[in-house]
């Protein structure tokens, strides 16, 4: 798909199950972007309660996997049920002020089944979604609320990140 010329063509059922297990489970980019940010989170100490060995590395990795695939469950859900293209619109533009503000656009922005731009809210609910289910696996003082809202934060900002990457 491509905010450019070429004419838009919507998912289908398949199509939504397709995207959601090569993103979710089979994208090498999800591997590196889990380890990424583990190693942030080990660095970090964060949650300081947790090993910072090998040990705290893999609680850290097998963590940010299960937040990154309840994050994209949410997300891939909520745009199947909503008919809206979880898929990102590649930009075609040059320069790192349009890169980063088309990264920006089409992580809240996306497209319906009728190529219509339009409110992603089921990102935004599989950024907060998943940051607030996976406080509870965090040590007891970490509240799913406050931290979940925390850590979606941080998880919008990461997927622009990705996105200007990509």
């Amino acid at each position: 798909v491509s905010a450019g010329s070429r004419q838009y063509v919507p998912l289908t059922n398949s199509g939504y199950w397709d995207h959601y297990w090569k993103s979710a489970y089979f994208s090498p980019t999800r591997y590196w972007l889990v380890a990424a940010s583990a190693a942030a989170a080990q660095v970090t100490h964060d949650p300081p309660e947790w090993d910072h060995g090998v040990s705290g590395f893999a609680r850290n990795n097998a963590s940010q996997f299960g937040l990154m695939t309840i994050q994209a469950t949410i997300h891939e859900g909520g745009a199947a049920a909503l008919h809206y293209d979880p898929r990102y619109i590649h930009c075609e533009c040059s320069g790192l002020w349009r890169r980063t503000g088309h990264a920006i656009k089409w992580s809240l922005i996306t497209r319906d089944s009728r190529g219509v731009a339009t409110f992603d809210l089921p990102a935004l609910a599989g950024a907060y979604g998943g940051g607030m289910v996976s406080r509870y696996w965090f040590p007891s003082r970490y509240r799913p609320i406050s931290d979940g809202v925390r850590e979606g934060n941080q998880q919008i900002v990461f997927i622009v990140g990705a996105r200007l990457i990509e």
